[in-house]
């Protein structure tokens, strides 16, 4: 399909979504089909999506990319072109809130063949043979126009976007000379058609053609929304379509005339006024501009001389535009809803994985990194894309999306590392079970408070503290995030020991009043950093850690501080102010990354001092932080503790004992305690 490259456009492609959209959405970092694509066109889907929906007022509409440029709707689904870029999205927007306000306006179930026959047989008795396929188009073209005026009324703010989509697809330079070509002029059926669609275009002129100025008038195009139903607009169009037929025949019976006589052709009829208003129309869709409208004396001059058509094919008589025909073809395309011009169809695989990554609320975020020379001194600064999975689920896993970190089988070393993390927590609840007890005092014999009944009787020695007030302390609502390192060095023994220790903590809080636990893994797909939140007791049954988890692999490097850069905002949206929050590292090493796009590494001194600043920016929230080291008989490095600090410890996963006294550290401390007072 050709593409259209309007000045206006050149100039400011996005100028109405500049305002709103982030520019992060068209950052260049991979190819066609990389991550990054997938997550941008997940992010324009969801912007366009909440268009759609603020349009129609109603949930449940789908939108889907094809495999090519076209973009339609069947009644139920709006389907745009996944060659999406910043480069056309004012004019996807509008294409997309064209078809929307078709899902709004529009009986899909009028547009079937009886109803076609039932309008075009109430002409058949003057004699006009009407076929379905034209009658359509021009009903597409009448419901077209009613549609975008009642949405370019209803609702001004989606103005811009209506005028980059005509502007794109209608107003041509090319397509309105091809239009004044002598070829084009000739009273046919479809360049009867051609010359209607044009009636938004460029340079579209009543006198170019017999019988244009009687078209506009029954189309009324000012006046559009009299037709309040799609019944209406069939009406319309199969009168336009009689019009149409009625200059035609005259046409055929001219040509094949013998005689030098030359019938006079029906006499045109004028066009009335347009009254517009401020939010009537659109700016350019009326009948045509103030210069090109006919006069009165014009319009019923009975003449042939008066059709301007005659000056043009002097001029244009042999204009032959391949290109200025495969823009009109494009426009017709748009109004037909004709979807297989280019054989494009819905995209069945990327739009699963969208679907996927949609469910899963995978996002891109900018993560900031200070570069150090060999002497530690800042030279630069640089931006990095990192992902951010809020919700890992088993259907990326089978799908192989994020193939550095689920594989598509089950590992069951992990299955058992997980059988025997649900047995220690099940122990691990039972030594806690403290923390969800409350302490009751009660506090009598007081000025103000609950009366204390068995007191009353003092009332007659003019004792007046006969009041009581209970004070109950309990522990805090907490949540526990655990992240765990799922680089390739951690492949083996030090994974499953990291399994099994956070899938104890999740299972223990499971019996412990008001704590939540979130795991999380970092990994990396496609040369970039991710972020993977792979349970969520707030959100998830404690039987997806045995369905999910058994597909993890550790296989990636250690993008260890540009993950904990992007978690720092999940942390801070999803706890409440009231709300212990703490943070479980769980890892066997520095930092290593390589950094996509670019000839830097996240390495050595950079990385060490990144993911220092991380952690302790997660730290400042009001997040209590640990650090474990996970190696067997190995004290943690130097680089680990540069990193982590006083919050870096080694621990041995399976013991039992050192585990219960770490989160009890944690979890039972006296500021996790609040006090309520009863009156």
């Amino acid at each position: 399909m050709a593409k259209i490259i309007n000045s206006k456009l050149a100039n400011d492609k996005n100028k109405n979504s500049r305002f709103w959209l982030d520019s992060k959405m068209f950052s260049p970092e991979g190819g066609s089909s990389s991550i990054s694509r997938k997550l941008k066109l997940l992010a324009y889907k969801r912007s366009i999506s909440n268009f759609v929906k603020i349009l129609t007022q109603k949930d449940g509409y789908v939108i889907k990319f094809s495999t090519g440029d076209d973009s339609y709707t069947d009644g139920k689904t709006v389907v745009i072109s996944s060659k999406l870029d910043e480069n056309n999205f004012d004019v996807t927007v509008g294409l997309a809130l064209h078809e929307a306000s078709h899902l709004l306006l529009s009986d899909f179930k009028l547009i079937r063949q009886e109803a076609l026959n039932e309008a075009a047989l109430k002409h058949g008795a003057l004699g006009l043979q009407m076929v379905n396929s034209k009658l359509k188009i021009i009903f597409n073209i009448v419901e077209d126009r009613y549609v975008d005026n009642y949405v370019y009324t209803m609702a001004p703010g989606y103005r811009g976007y209506y005028q980059a989509f005509y502007d794109y697809y209608f107003r041509s330079e090319k397509i309105a000379k091809l239009l004044k070509s002598k070829n084009k002029c000739t009273e046919t059926v479809d360049n009867y058609i051609s010359q209607l669609l044009n009636i938004i275009g460029l340079e579209f002129d009543v006198n170019r053609m017999p019988g244009l100025a009687e078209i506009v008038k029954e189309l009324d195009l000012s006046n559009i929304k009299r037709c309040v139903t799609s019944a209406d607009r069939l009406s319309v169009a199969a009168n336009i379509y009689a019009i149409i037929l009625k200059y035609v025949n005259n046409s055929q019976v001219i040509t094949n005339n013998t005689s030098n006589a030359q019938p006079k052709p029906p006499k045109k009829q004028s066009i009335p006024k347009n009254n517009e208003t401020e939010d009537s129309d659109l700016d350019t869709s009326a009948t045509s501009a103030s210069s090109n409208e006919p006069d009165e004396e014009s319009l019923n001059d009975e003449s042939d001389d008066n059709f301007s058509n005659d000056a043009d094919a002097d001029e244009n008589e042999d204009y032959i535009d391949s290109e200025a025909e495969d823009l009109l073809d494009t426009a017709m395309n748009v109004a037909n809803g004709k979807v297989n011009k280019d054989g494009s169809v819905v995209n069945n695989n990327l739009n699963s994985t969208l679907e996927a990554l949609d469910i899963s609320g995978a996002e891109l975020i900018k993560s900031e990194v200070d570069l150090y020379n060999n002497d530690r001194v800042k030279y630069s600064t640089m931006s990095v894309n990192c992902i951010l999975v809020k919700n890992l689920t088993k259907k990326i896993a089978m799908d192989r999306i994020f193939d550095c970190l689920l594989q598509s089988y089950e590992d069951d070393n992990i299955k058992t590392s997980i059988q025997r993390g649900i047995l220690l927590g099940t122990s691990l609840a039972k030594r806690m079970e403290v923390r969800n007890e409350e302490r009751n005092t009660i506090s009598n014999r007081l000025k103000a408070g609950k009366i204390f009944n068995r007191h009353i009787a003092l009332l007659g020695a003019d004792v007046d503290n006969i009041f009581y007030k209970i004070k109950t302390d309990k522990f805090k609502n907490s949540t526990i995030h655990i992240s765990i390192d799922a680089s390739g060095s951690m492949g083996g023994i030090n994974f499953n020991n990291s399994i099994m220790m956070s899938v104890a903590i999740a299972k223990a809080c499971t019996f412990l009043r008001g704590v939540n636990c979130i795991i999380s893994f970092r990994s990396m797909h496609d040369k970039l950093p991710l972020m993977a939140i792979a349970y969520n007791s707030k959100k998830d049954h404690i039987s997806k850690i045995s369905e999910l988890f058994p597909y993890l692999s550790p296989n990636s490097t250690t993008p260890e501080g540009l993950c904990y850069d992007v978690y720092k905002n999940f942390i801070a949206t999803e706890d409440g102010k009231d709300v212990d929050k703490y943070i479980i590292n769980l890892s066997d090493g520095e930092p290593e990354f390589s950094i996509h796009g670019s000839r830097e590494s996240y390495t050595g001194y950079t990385a060490l001092e990144h993911s220092r600043k991380a952690w302790n920016n997660i730290l400042k929230l009001g997040v209590t932080g640990l650090s474990y080291y996970i190696k067997s008989n190995s004290p943690a490095s130097s680089k680990f503790l540069h990193m982590y600090g006083k919050d870096a410890k080694t621990i041995e996963p399976s013991n039992l004992i050192q585990l219960t006294s770490t989160i009890n550290e944690m979890l039972m401390s006296r500021s996790a305690i609040s006090s309520v007072v009863c009156e």
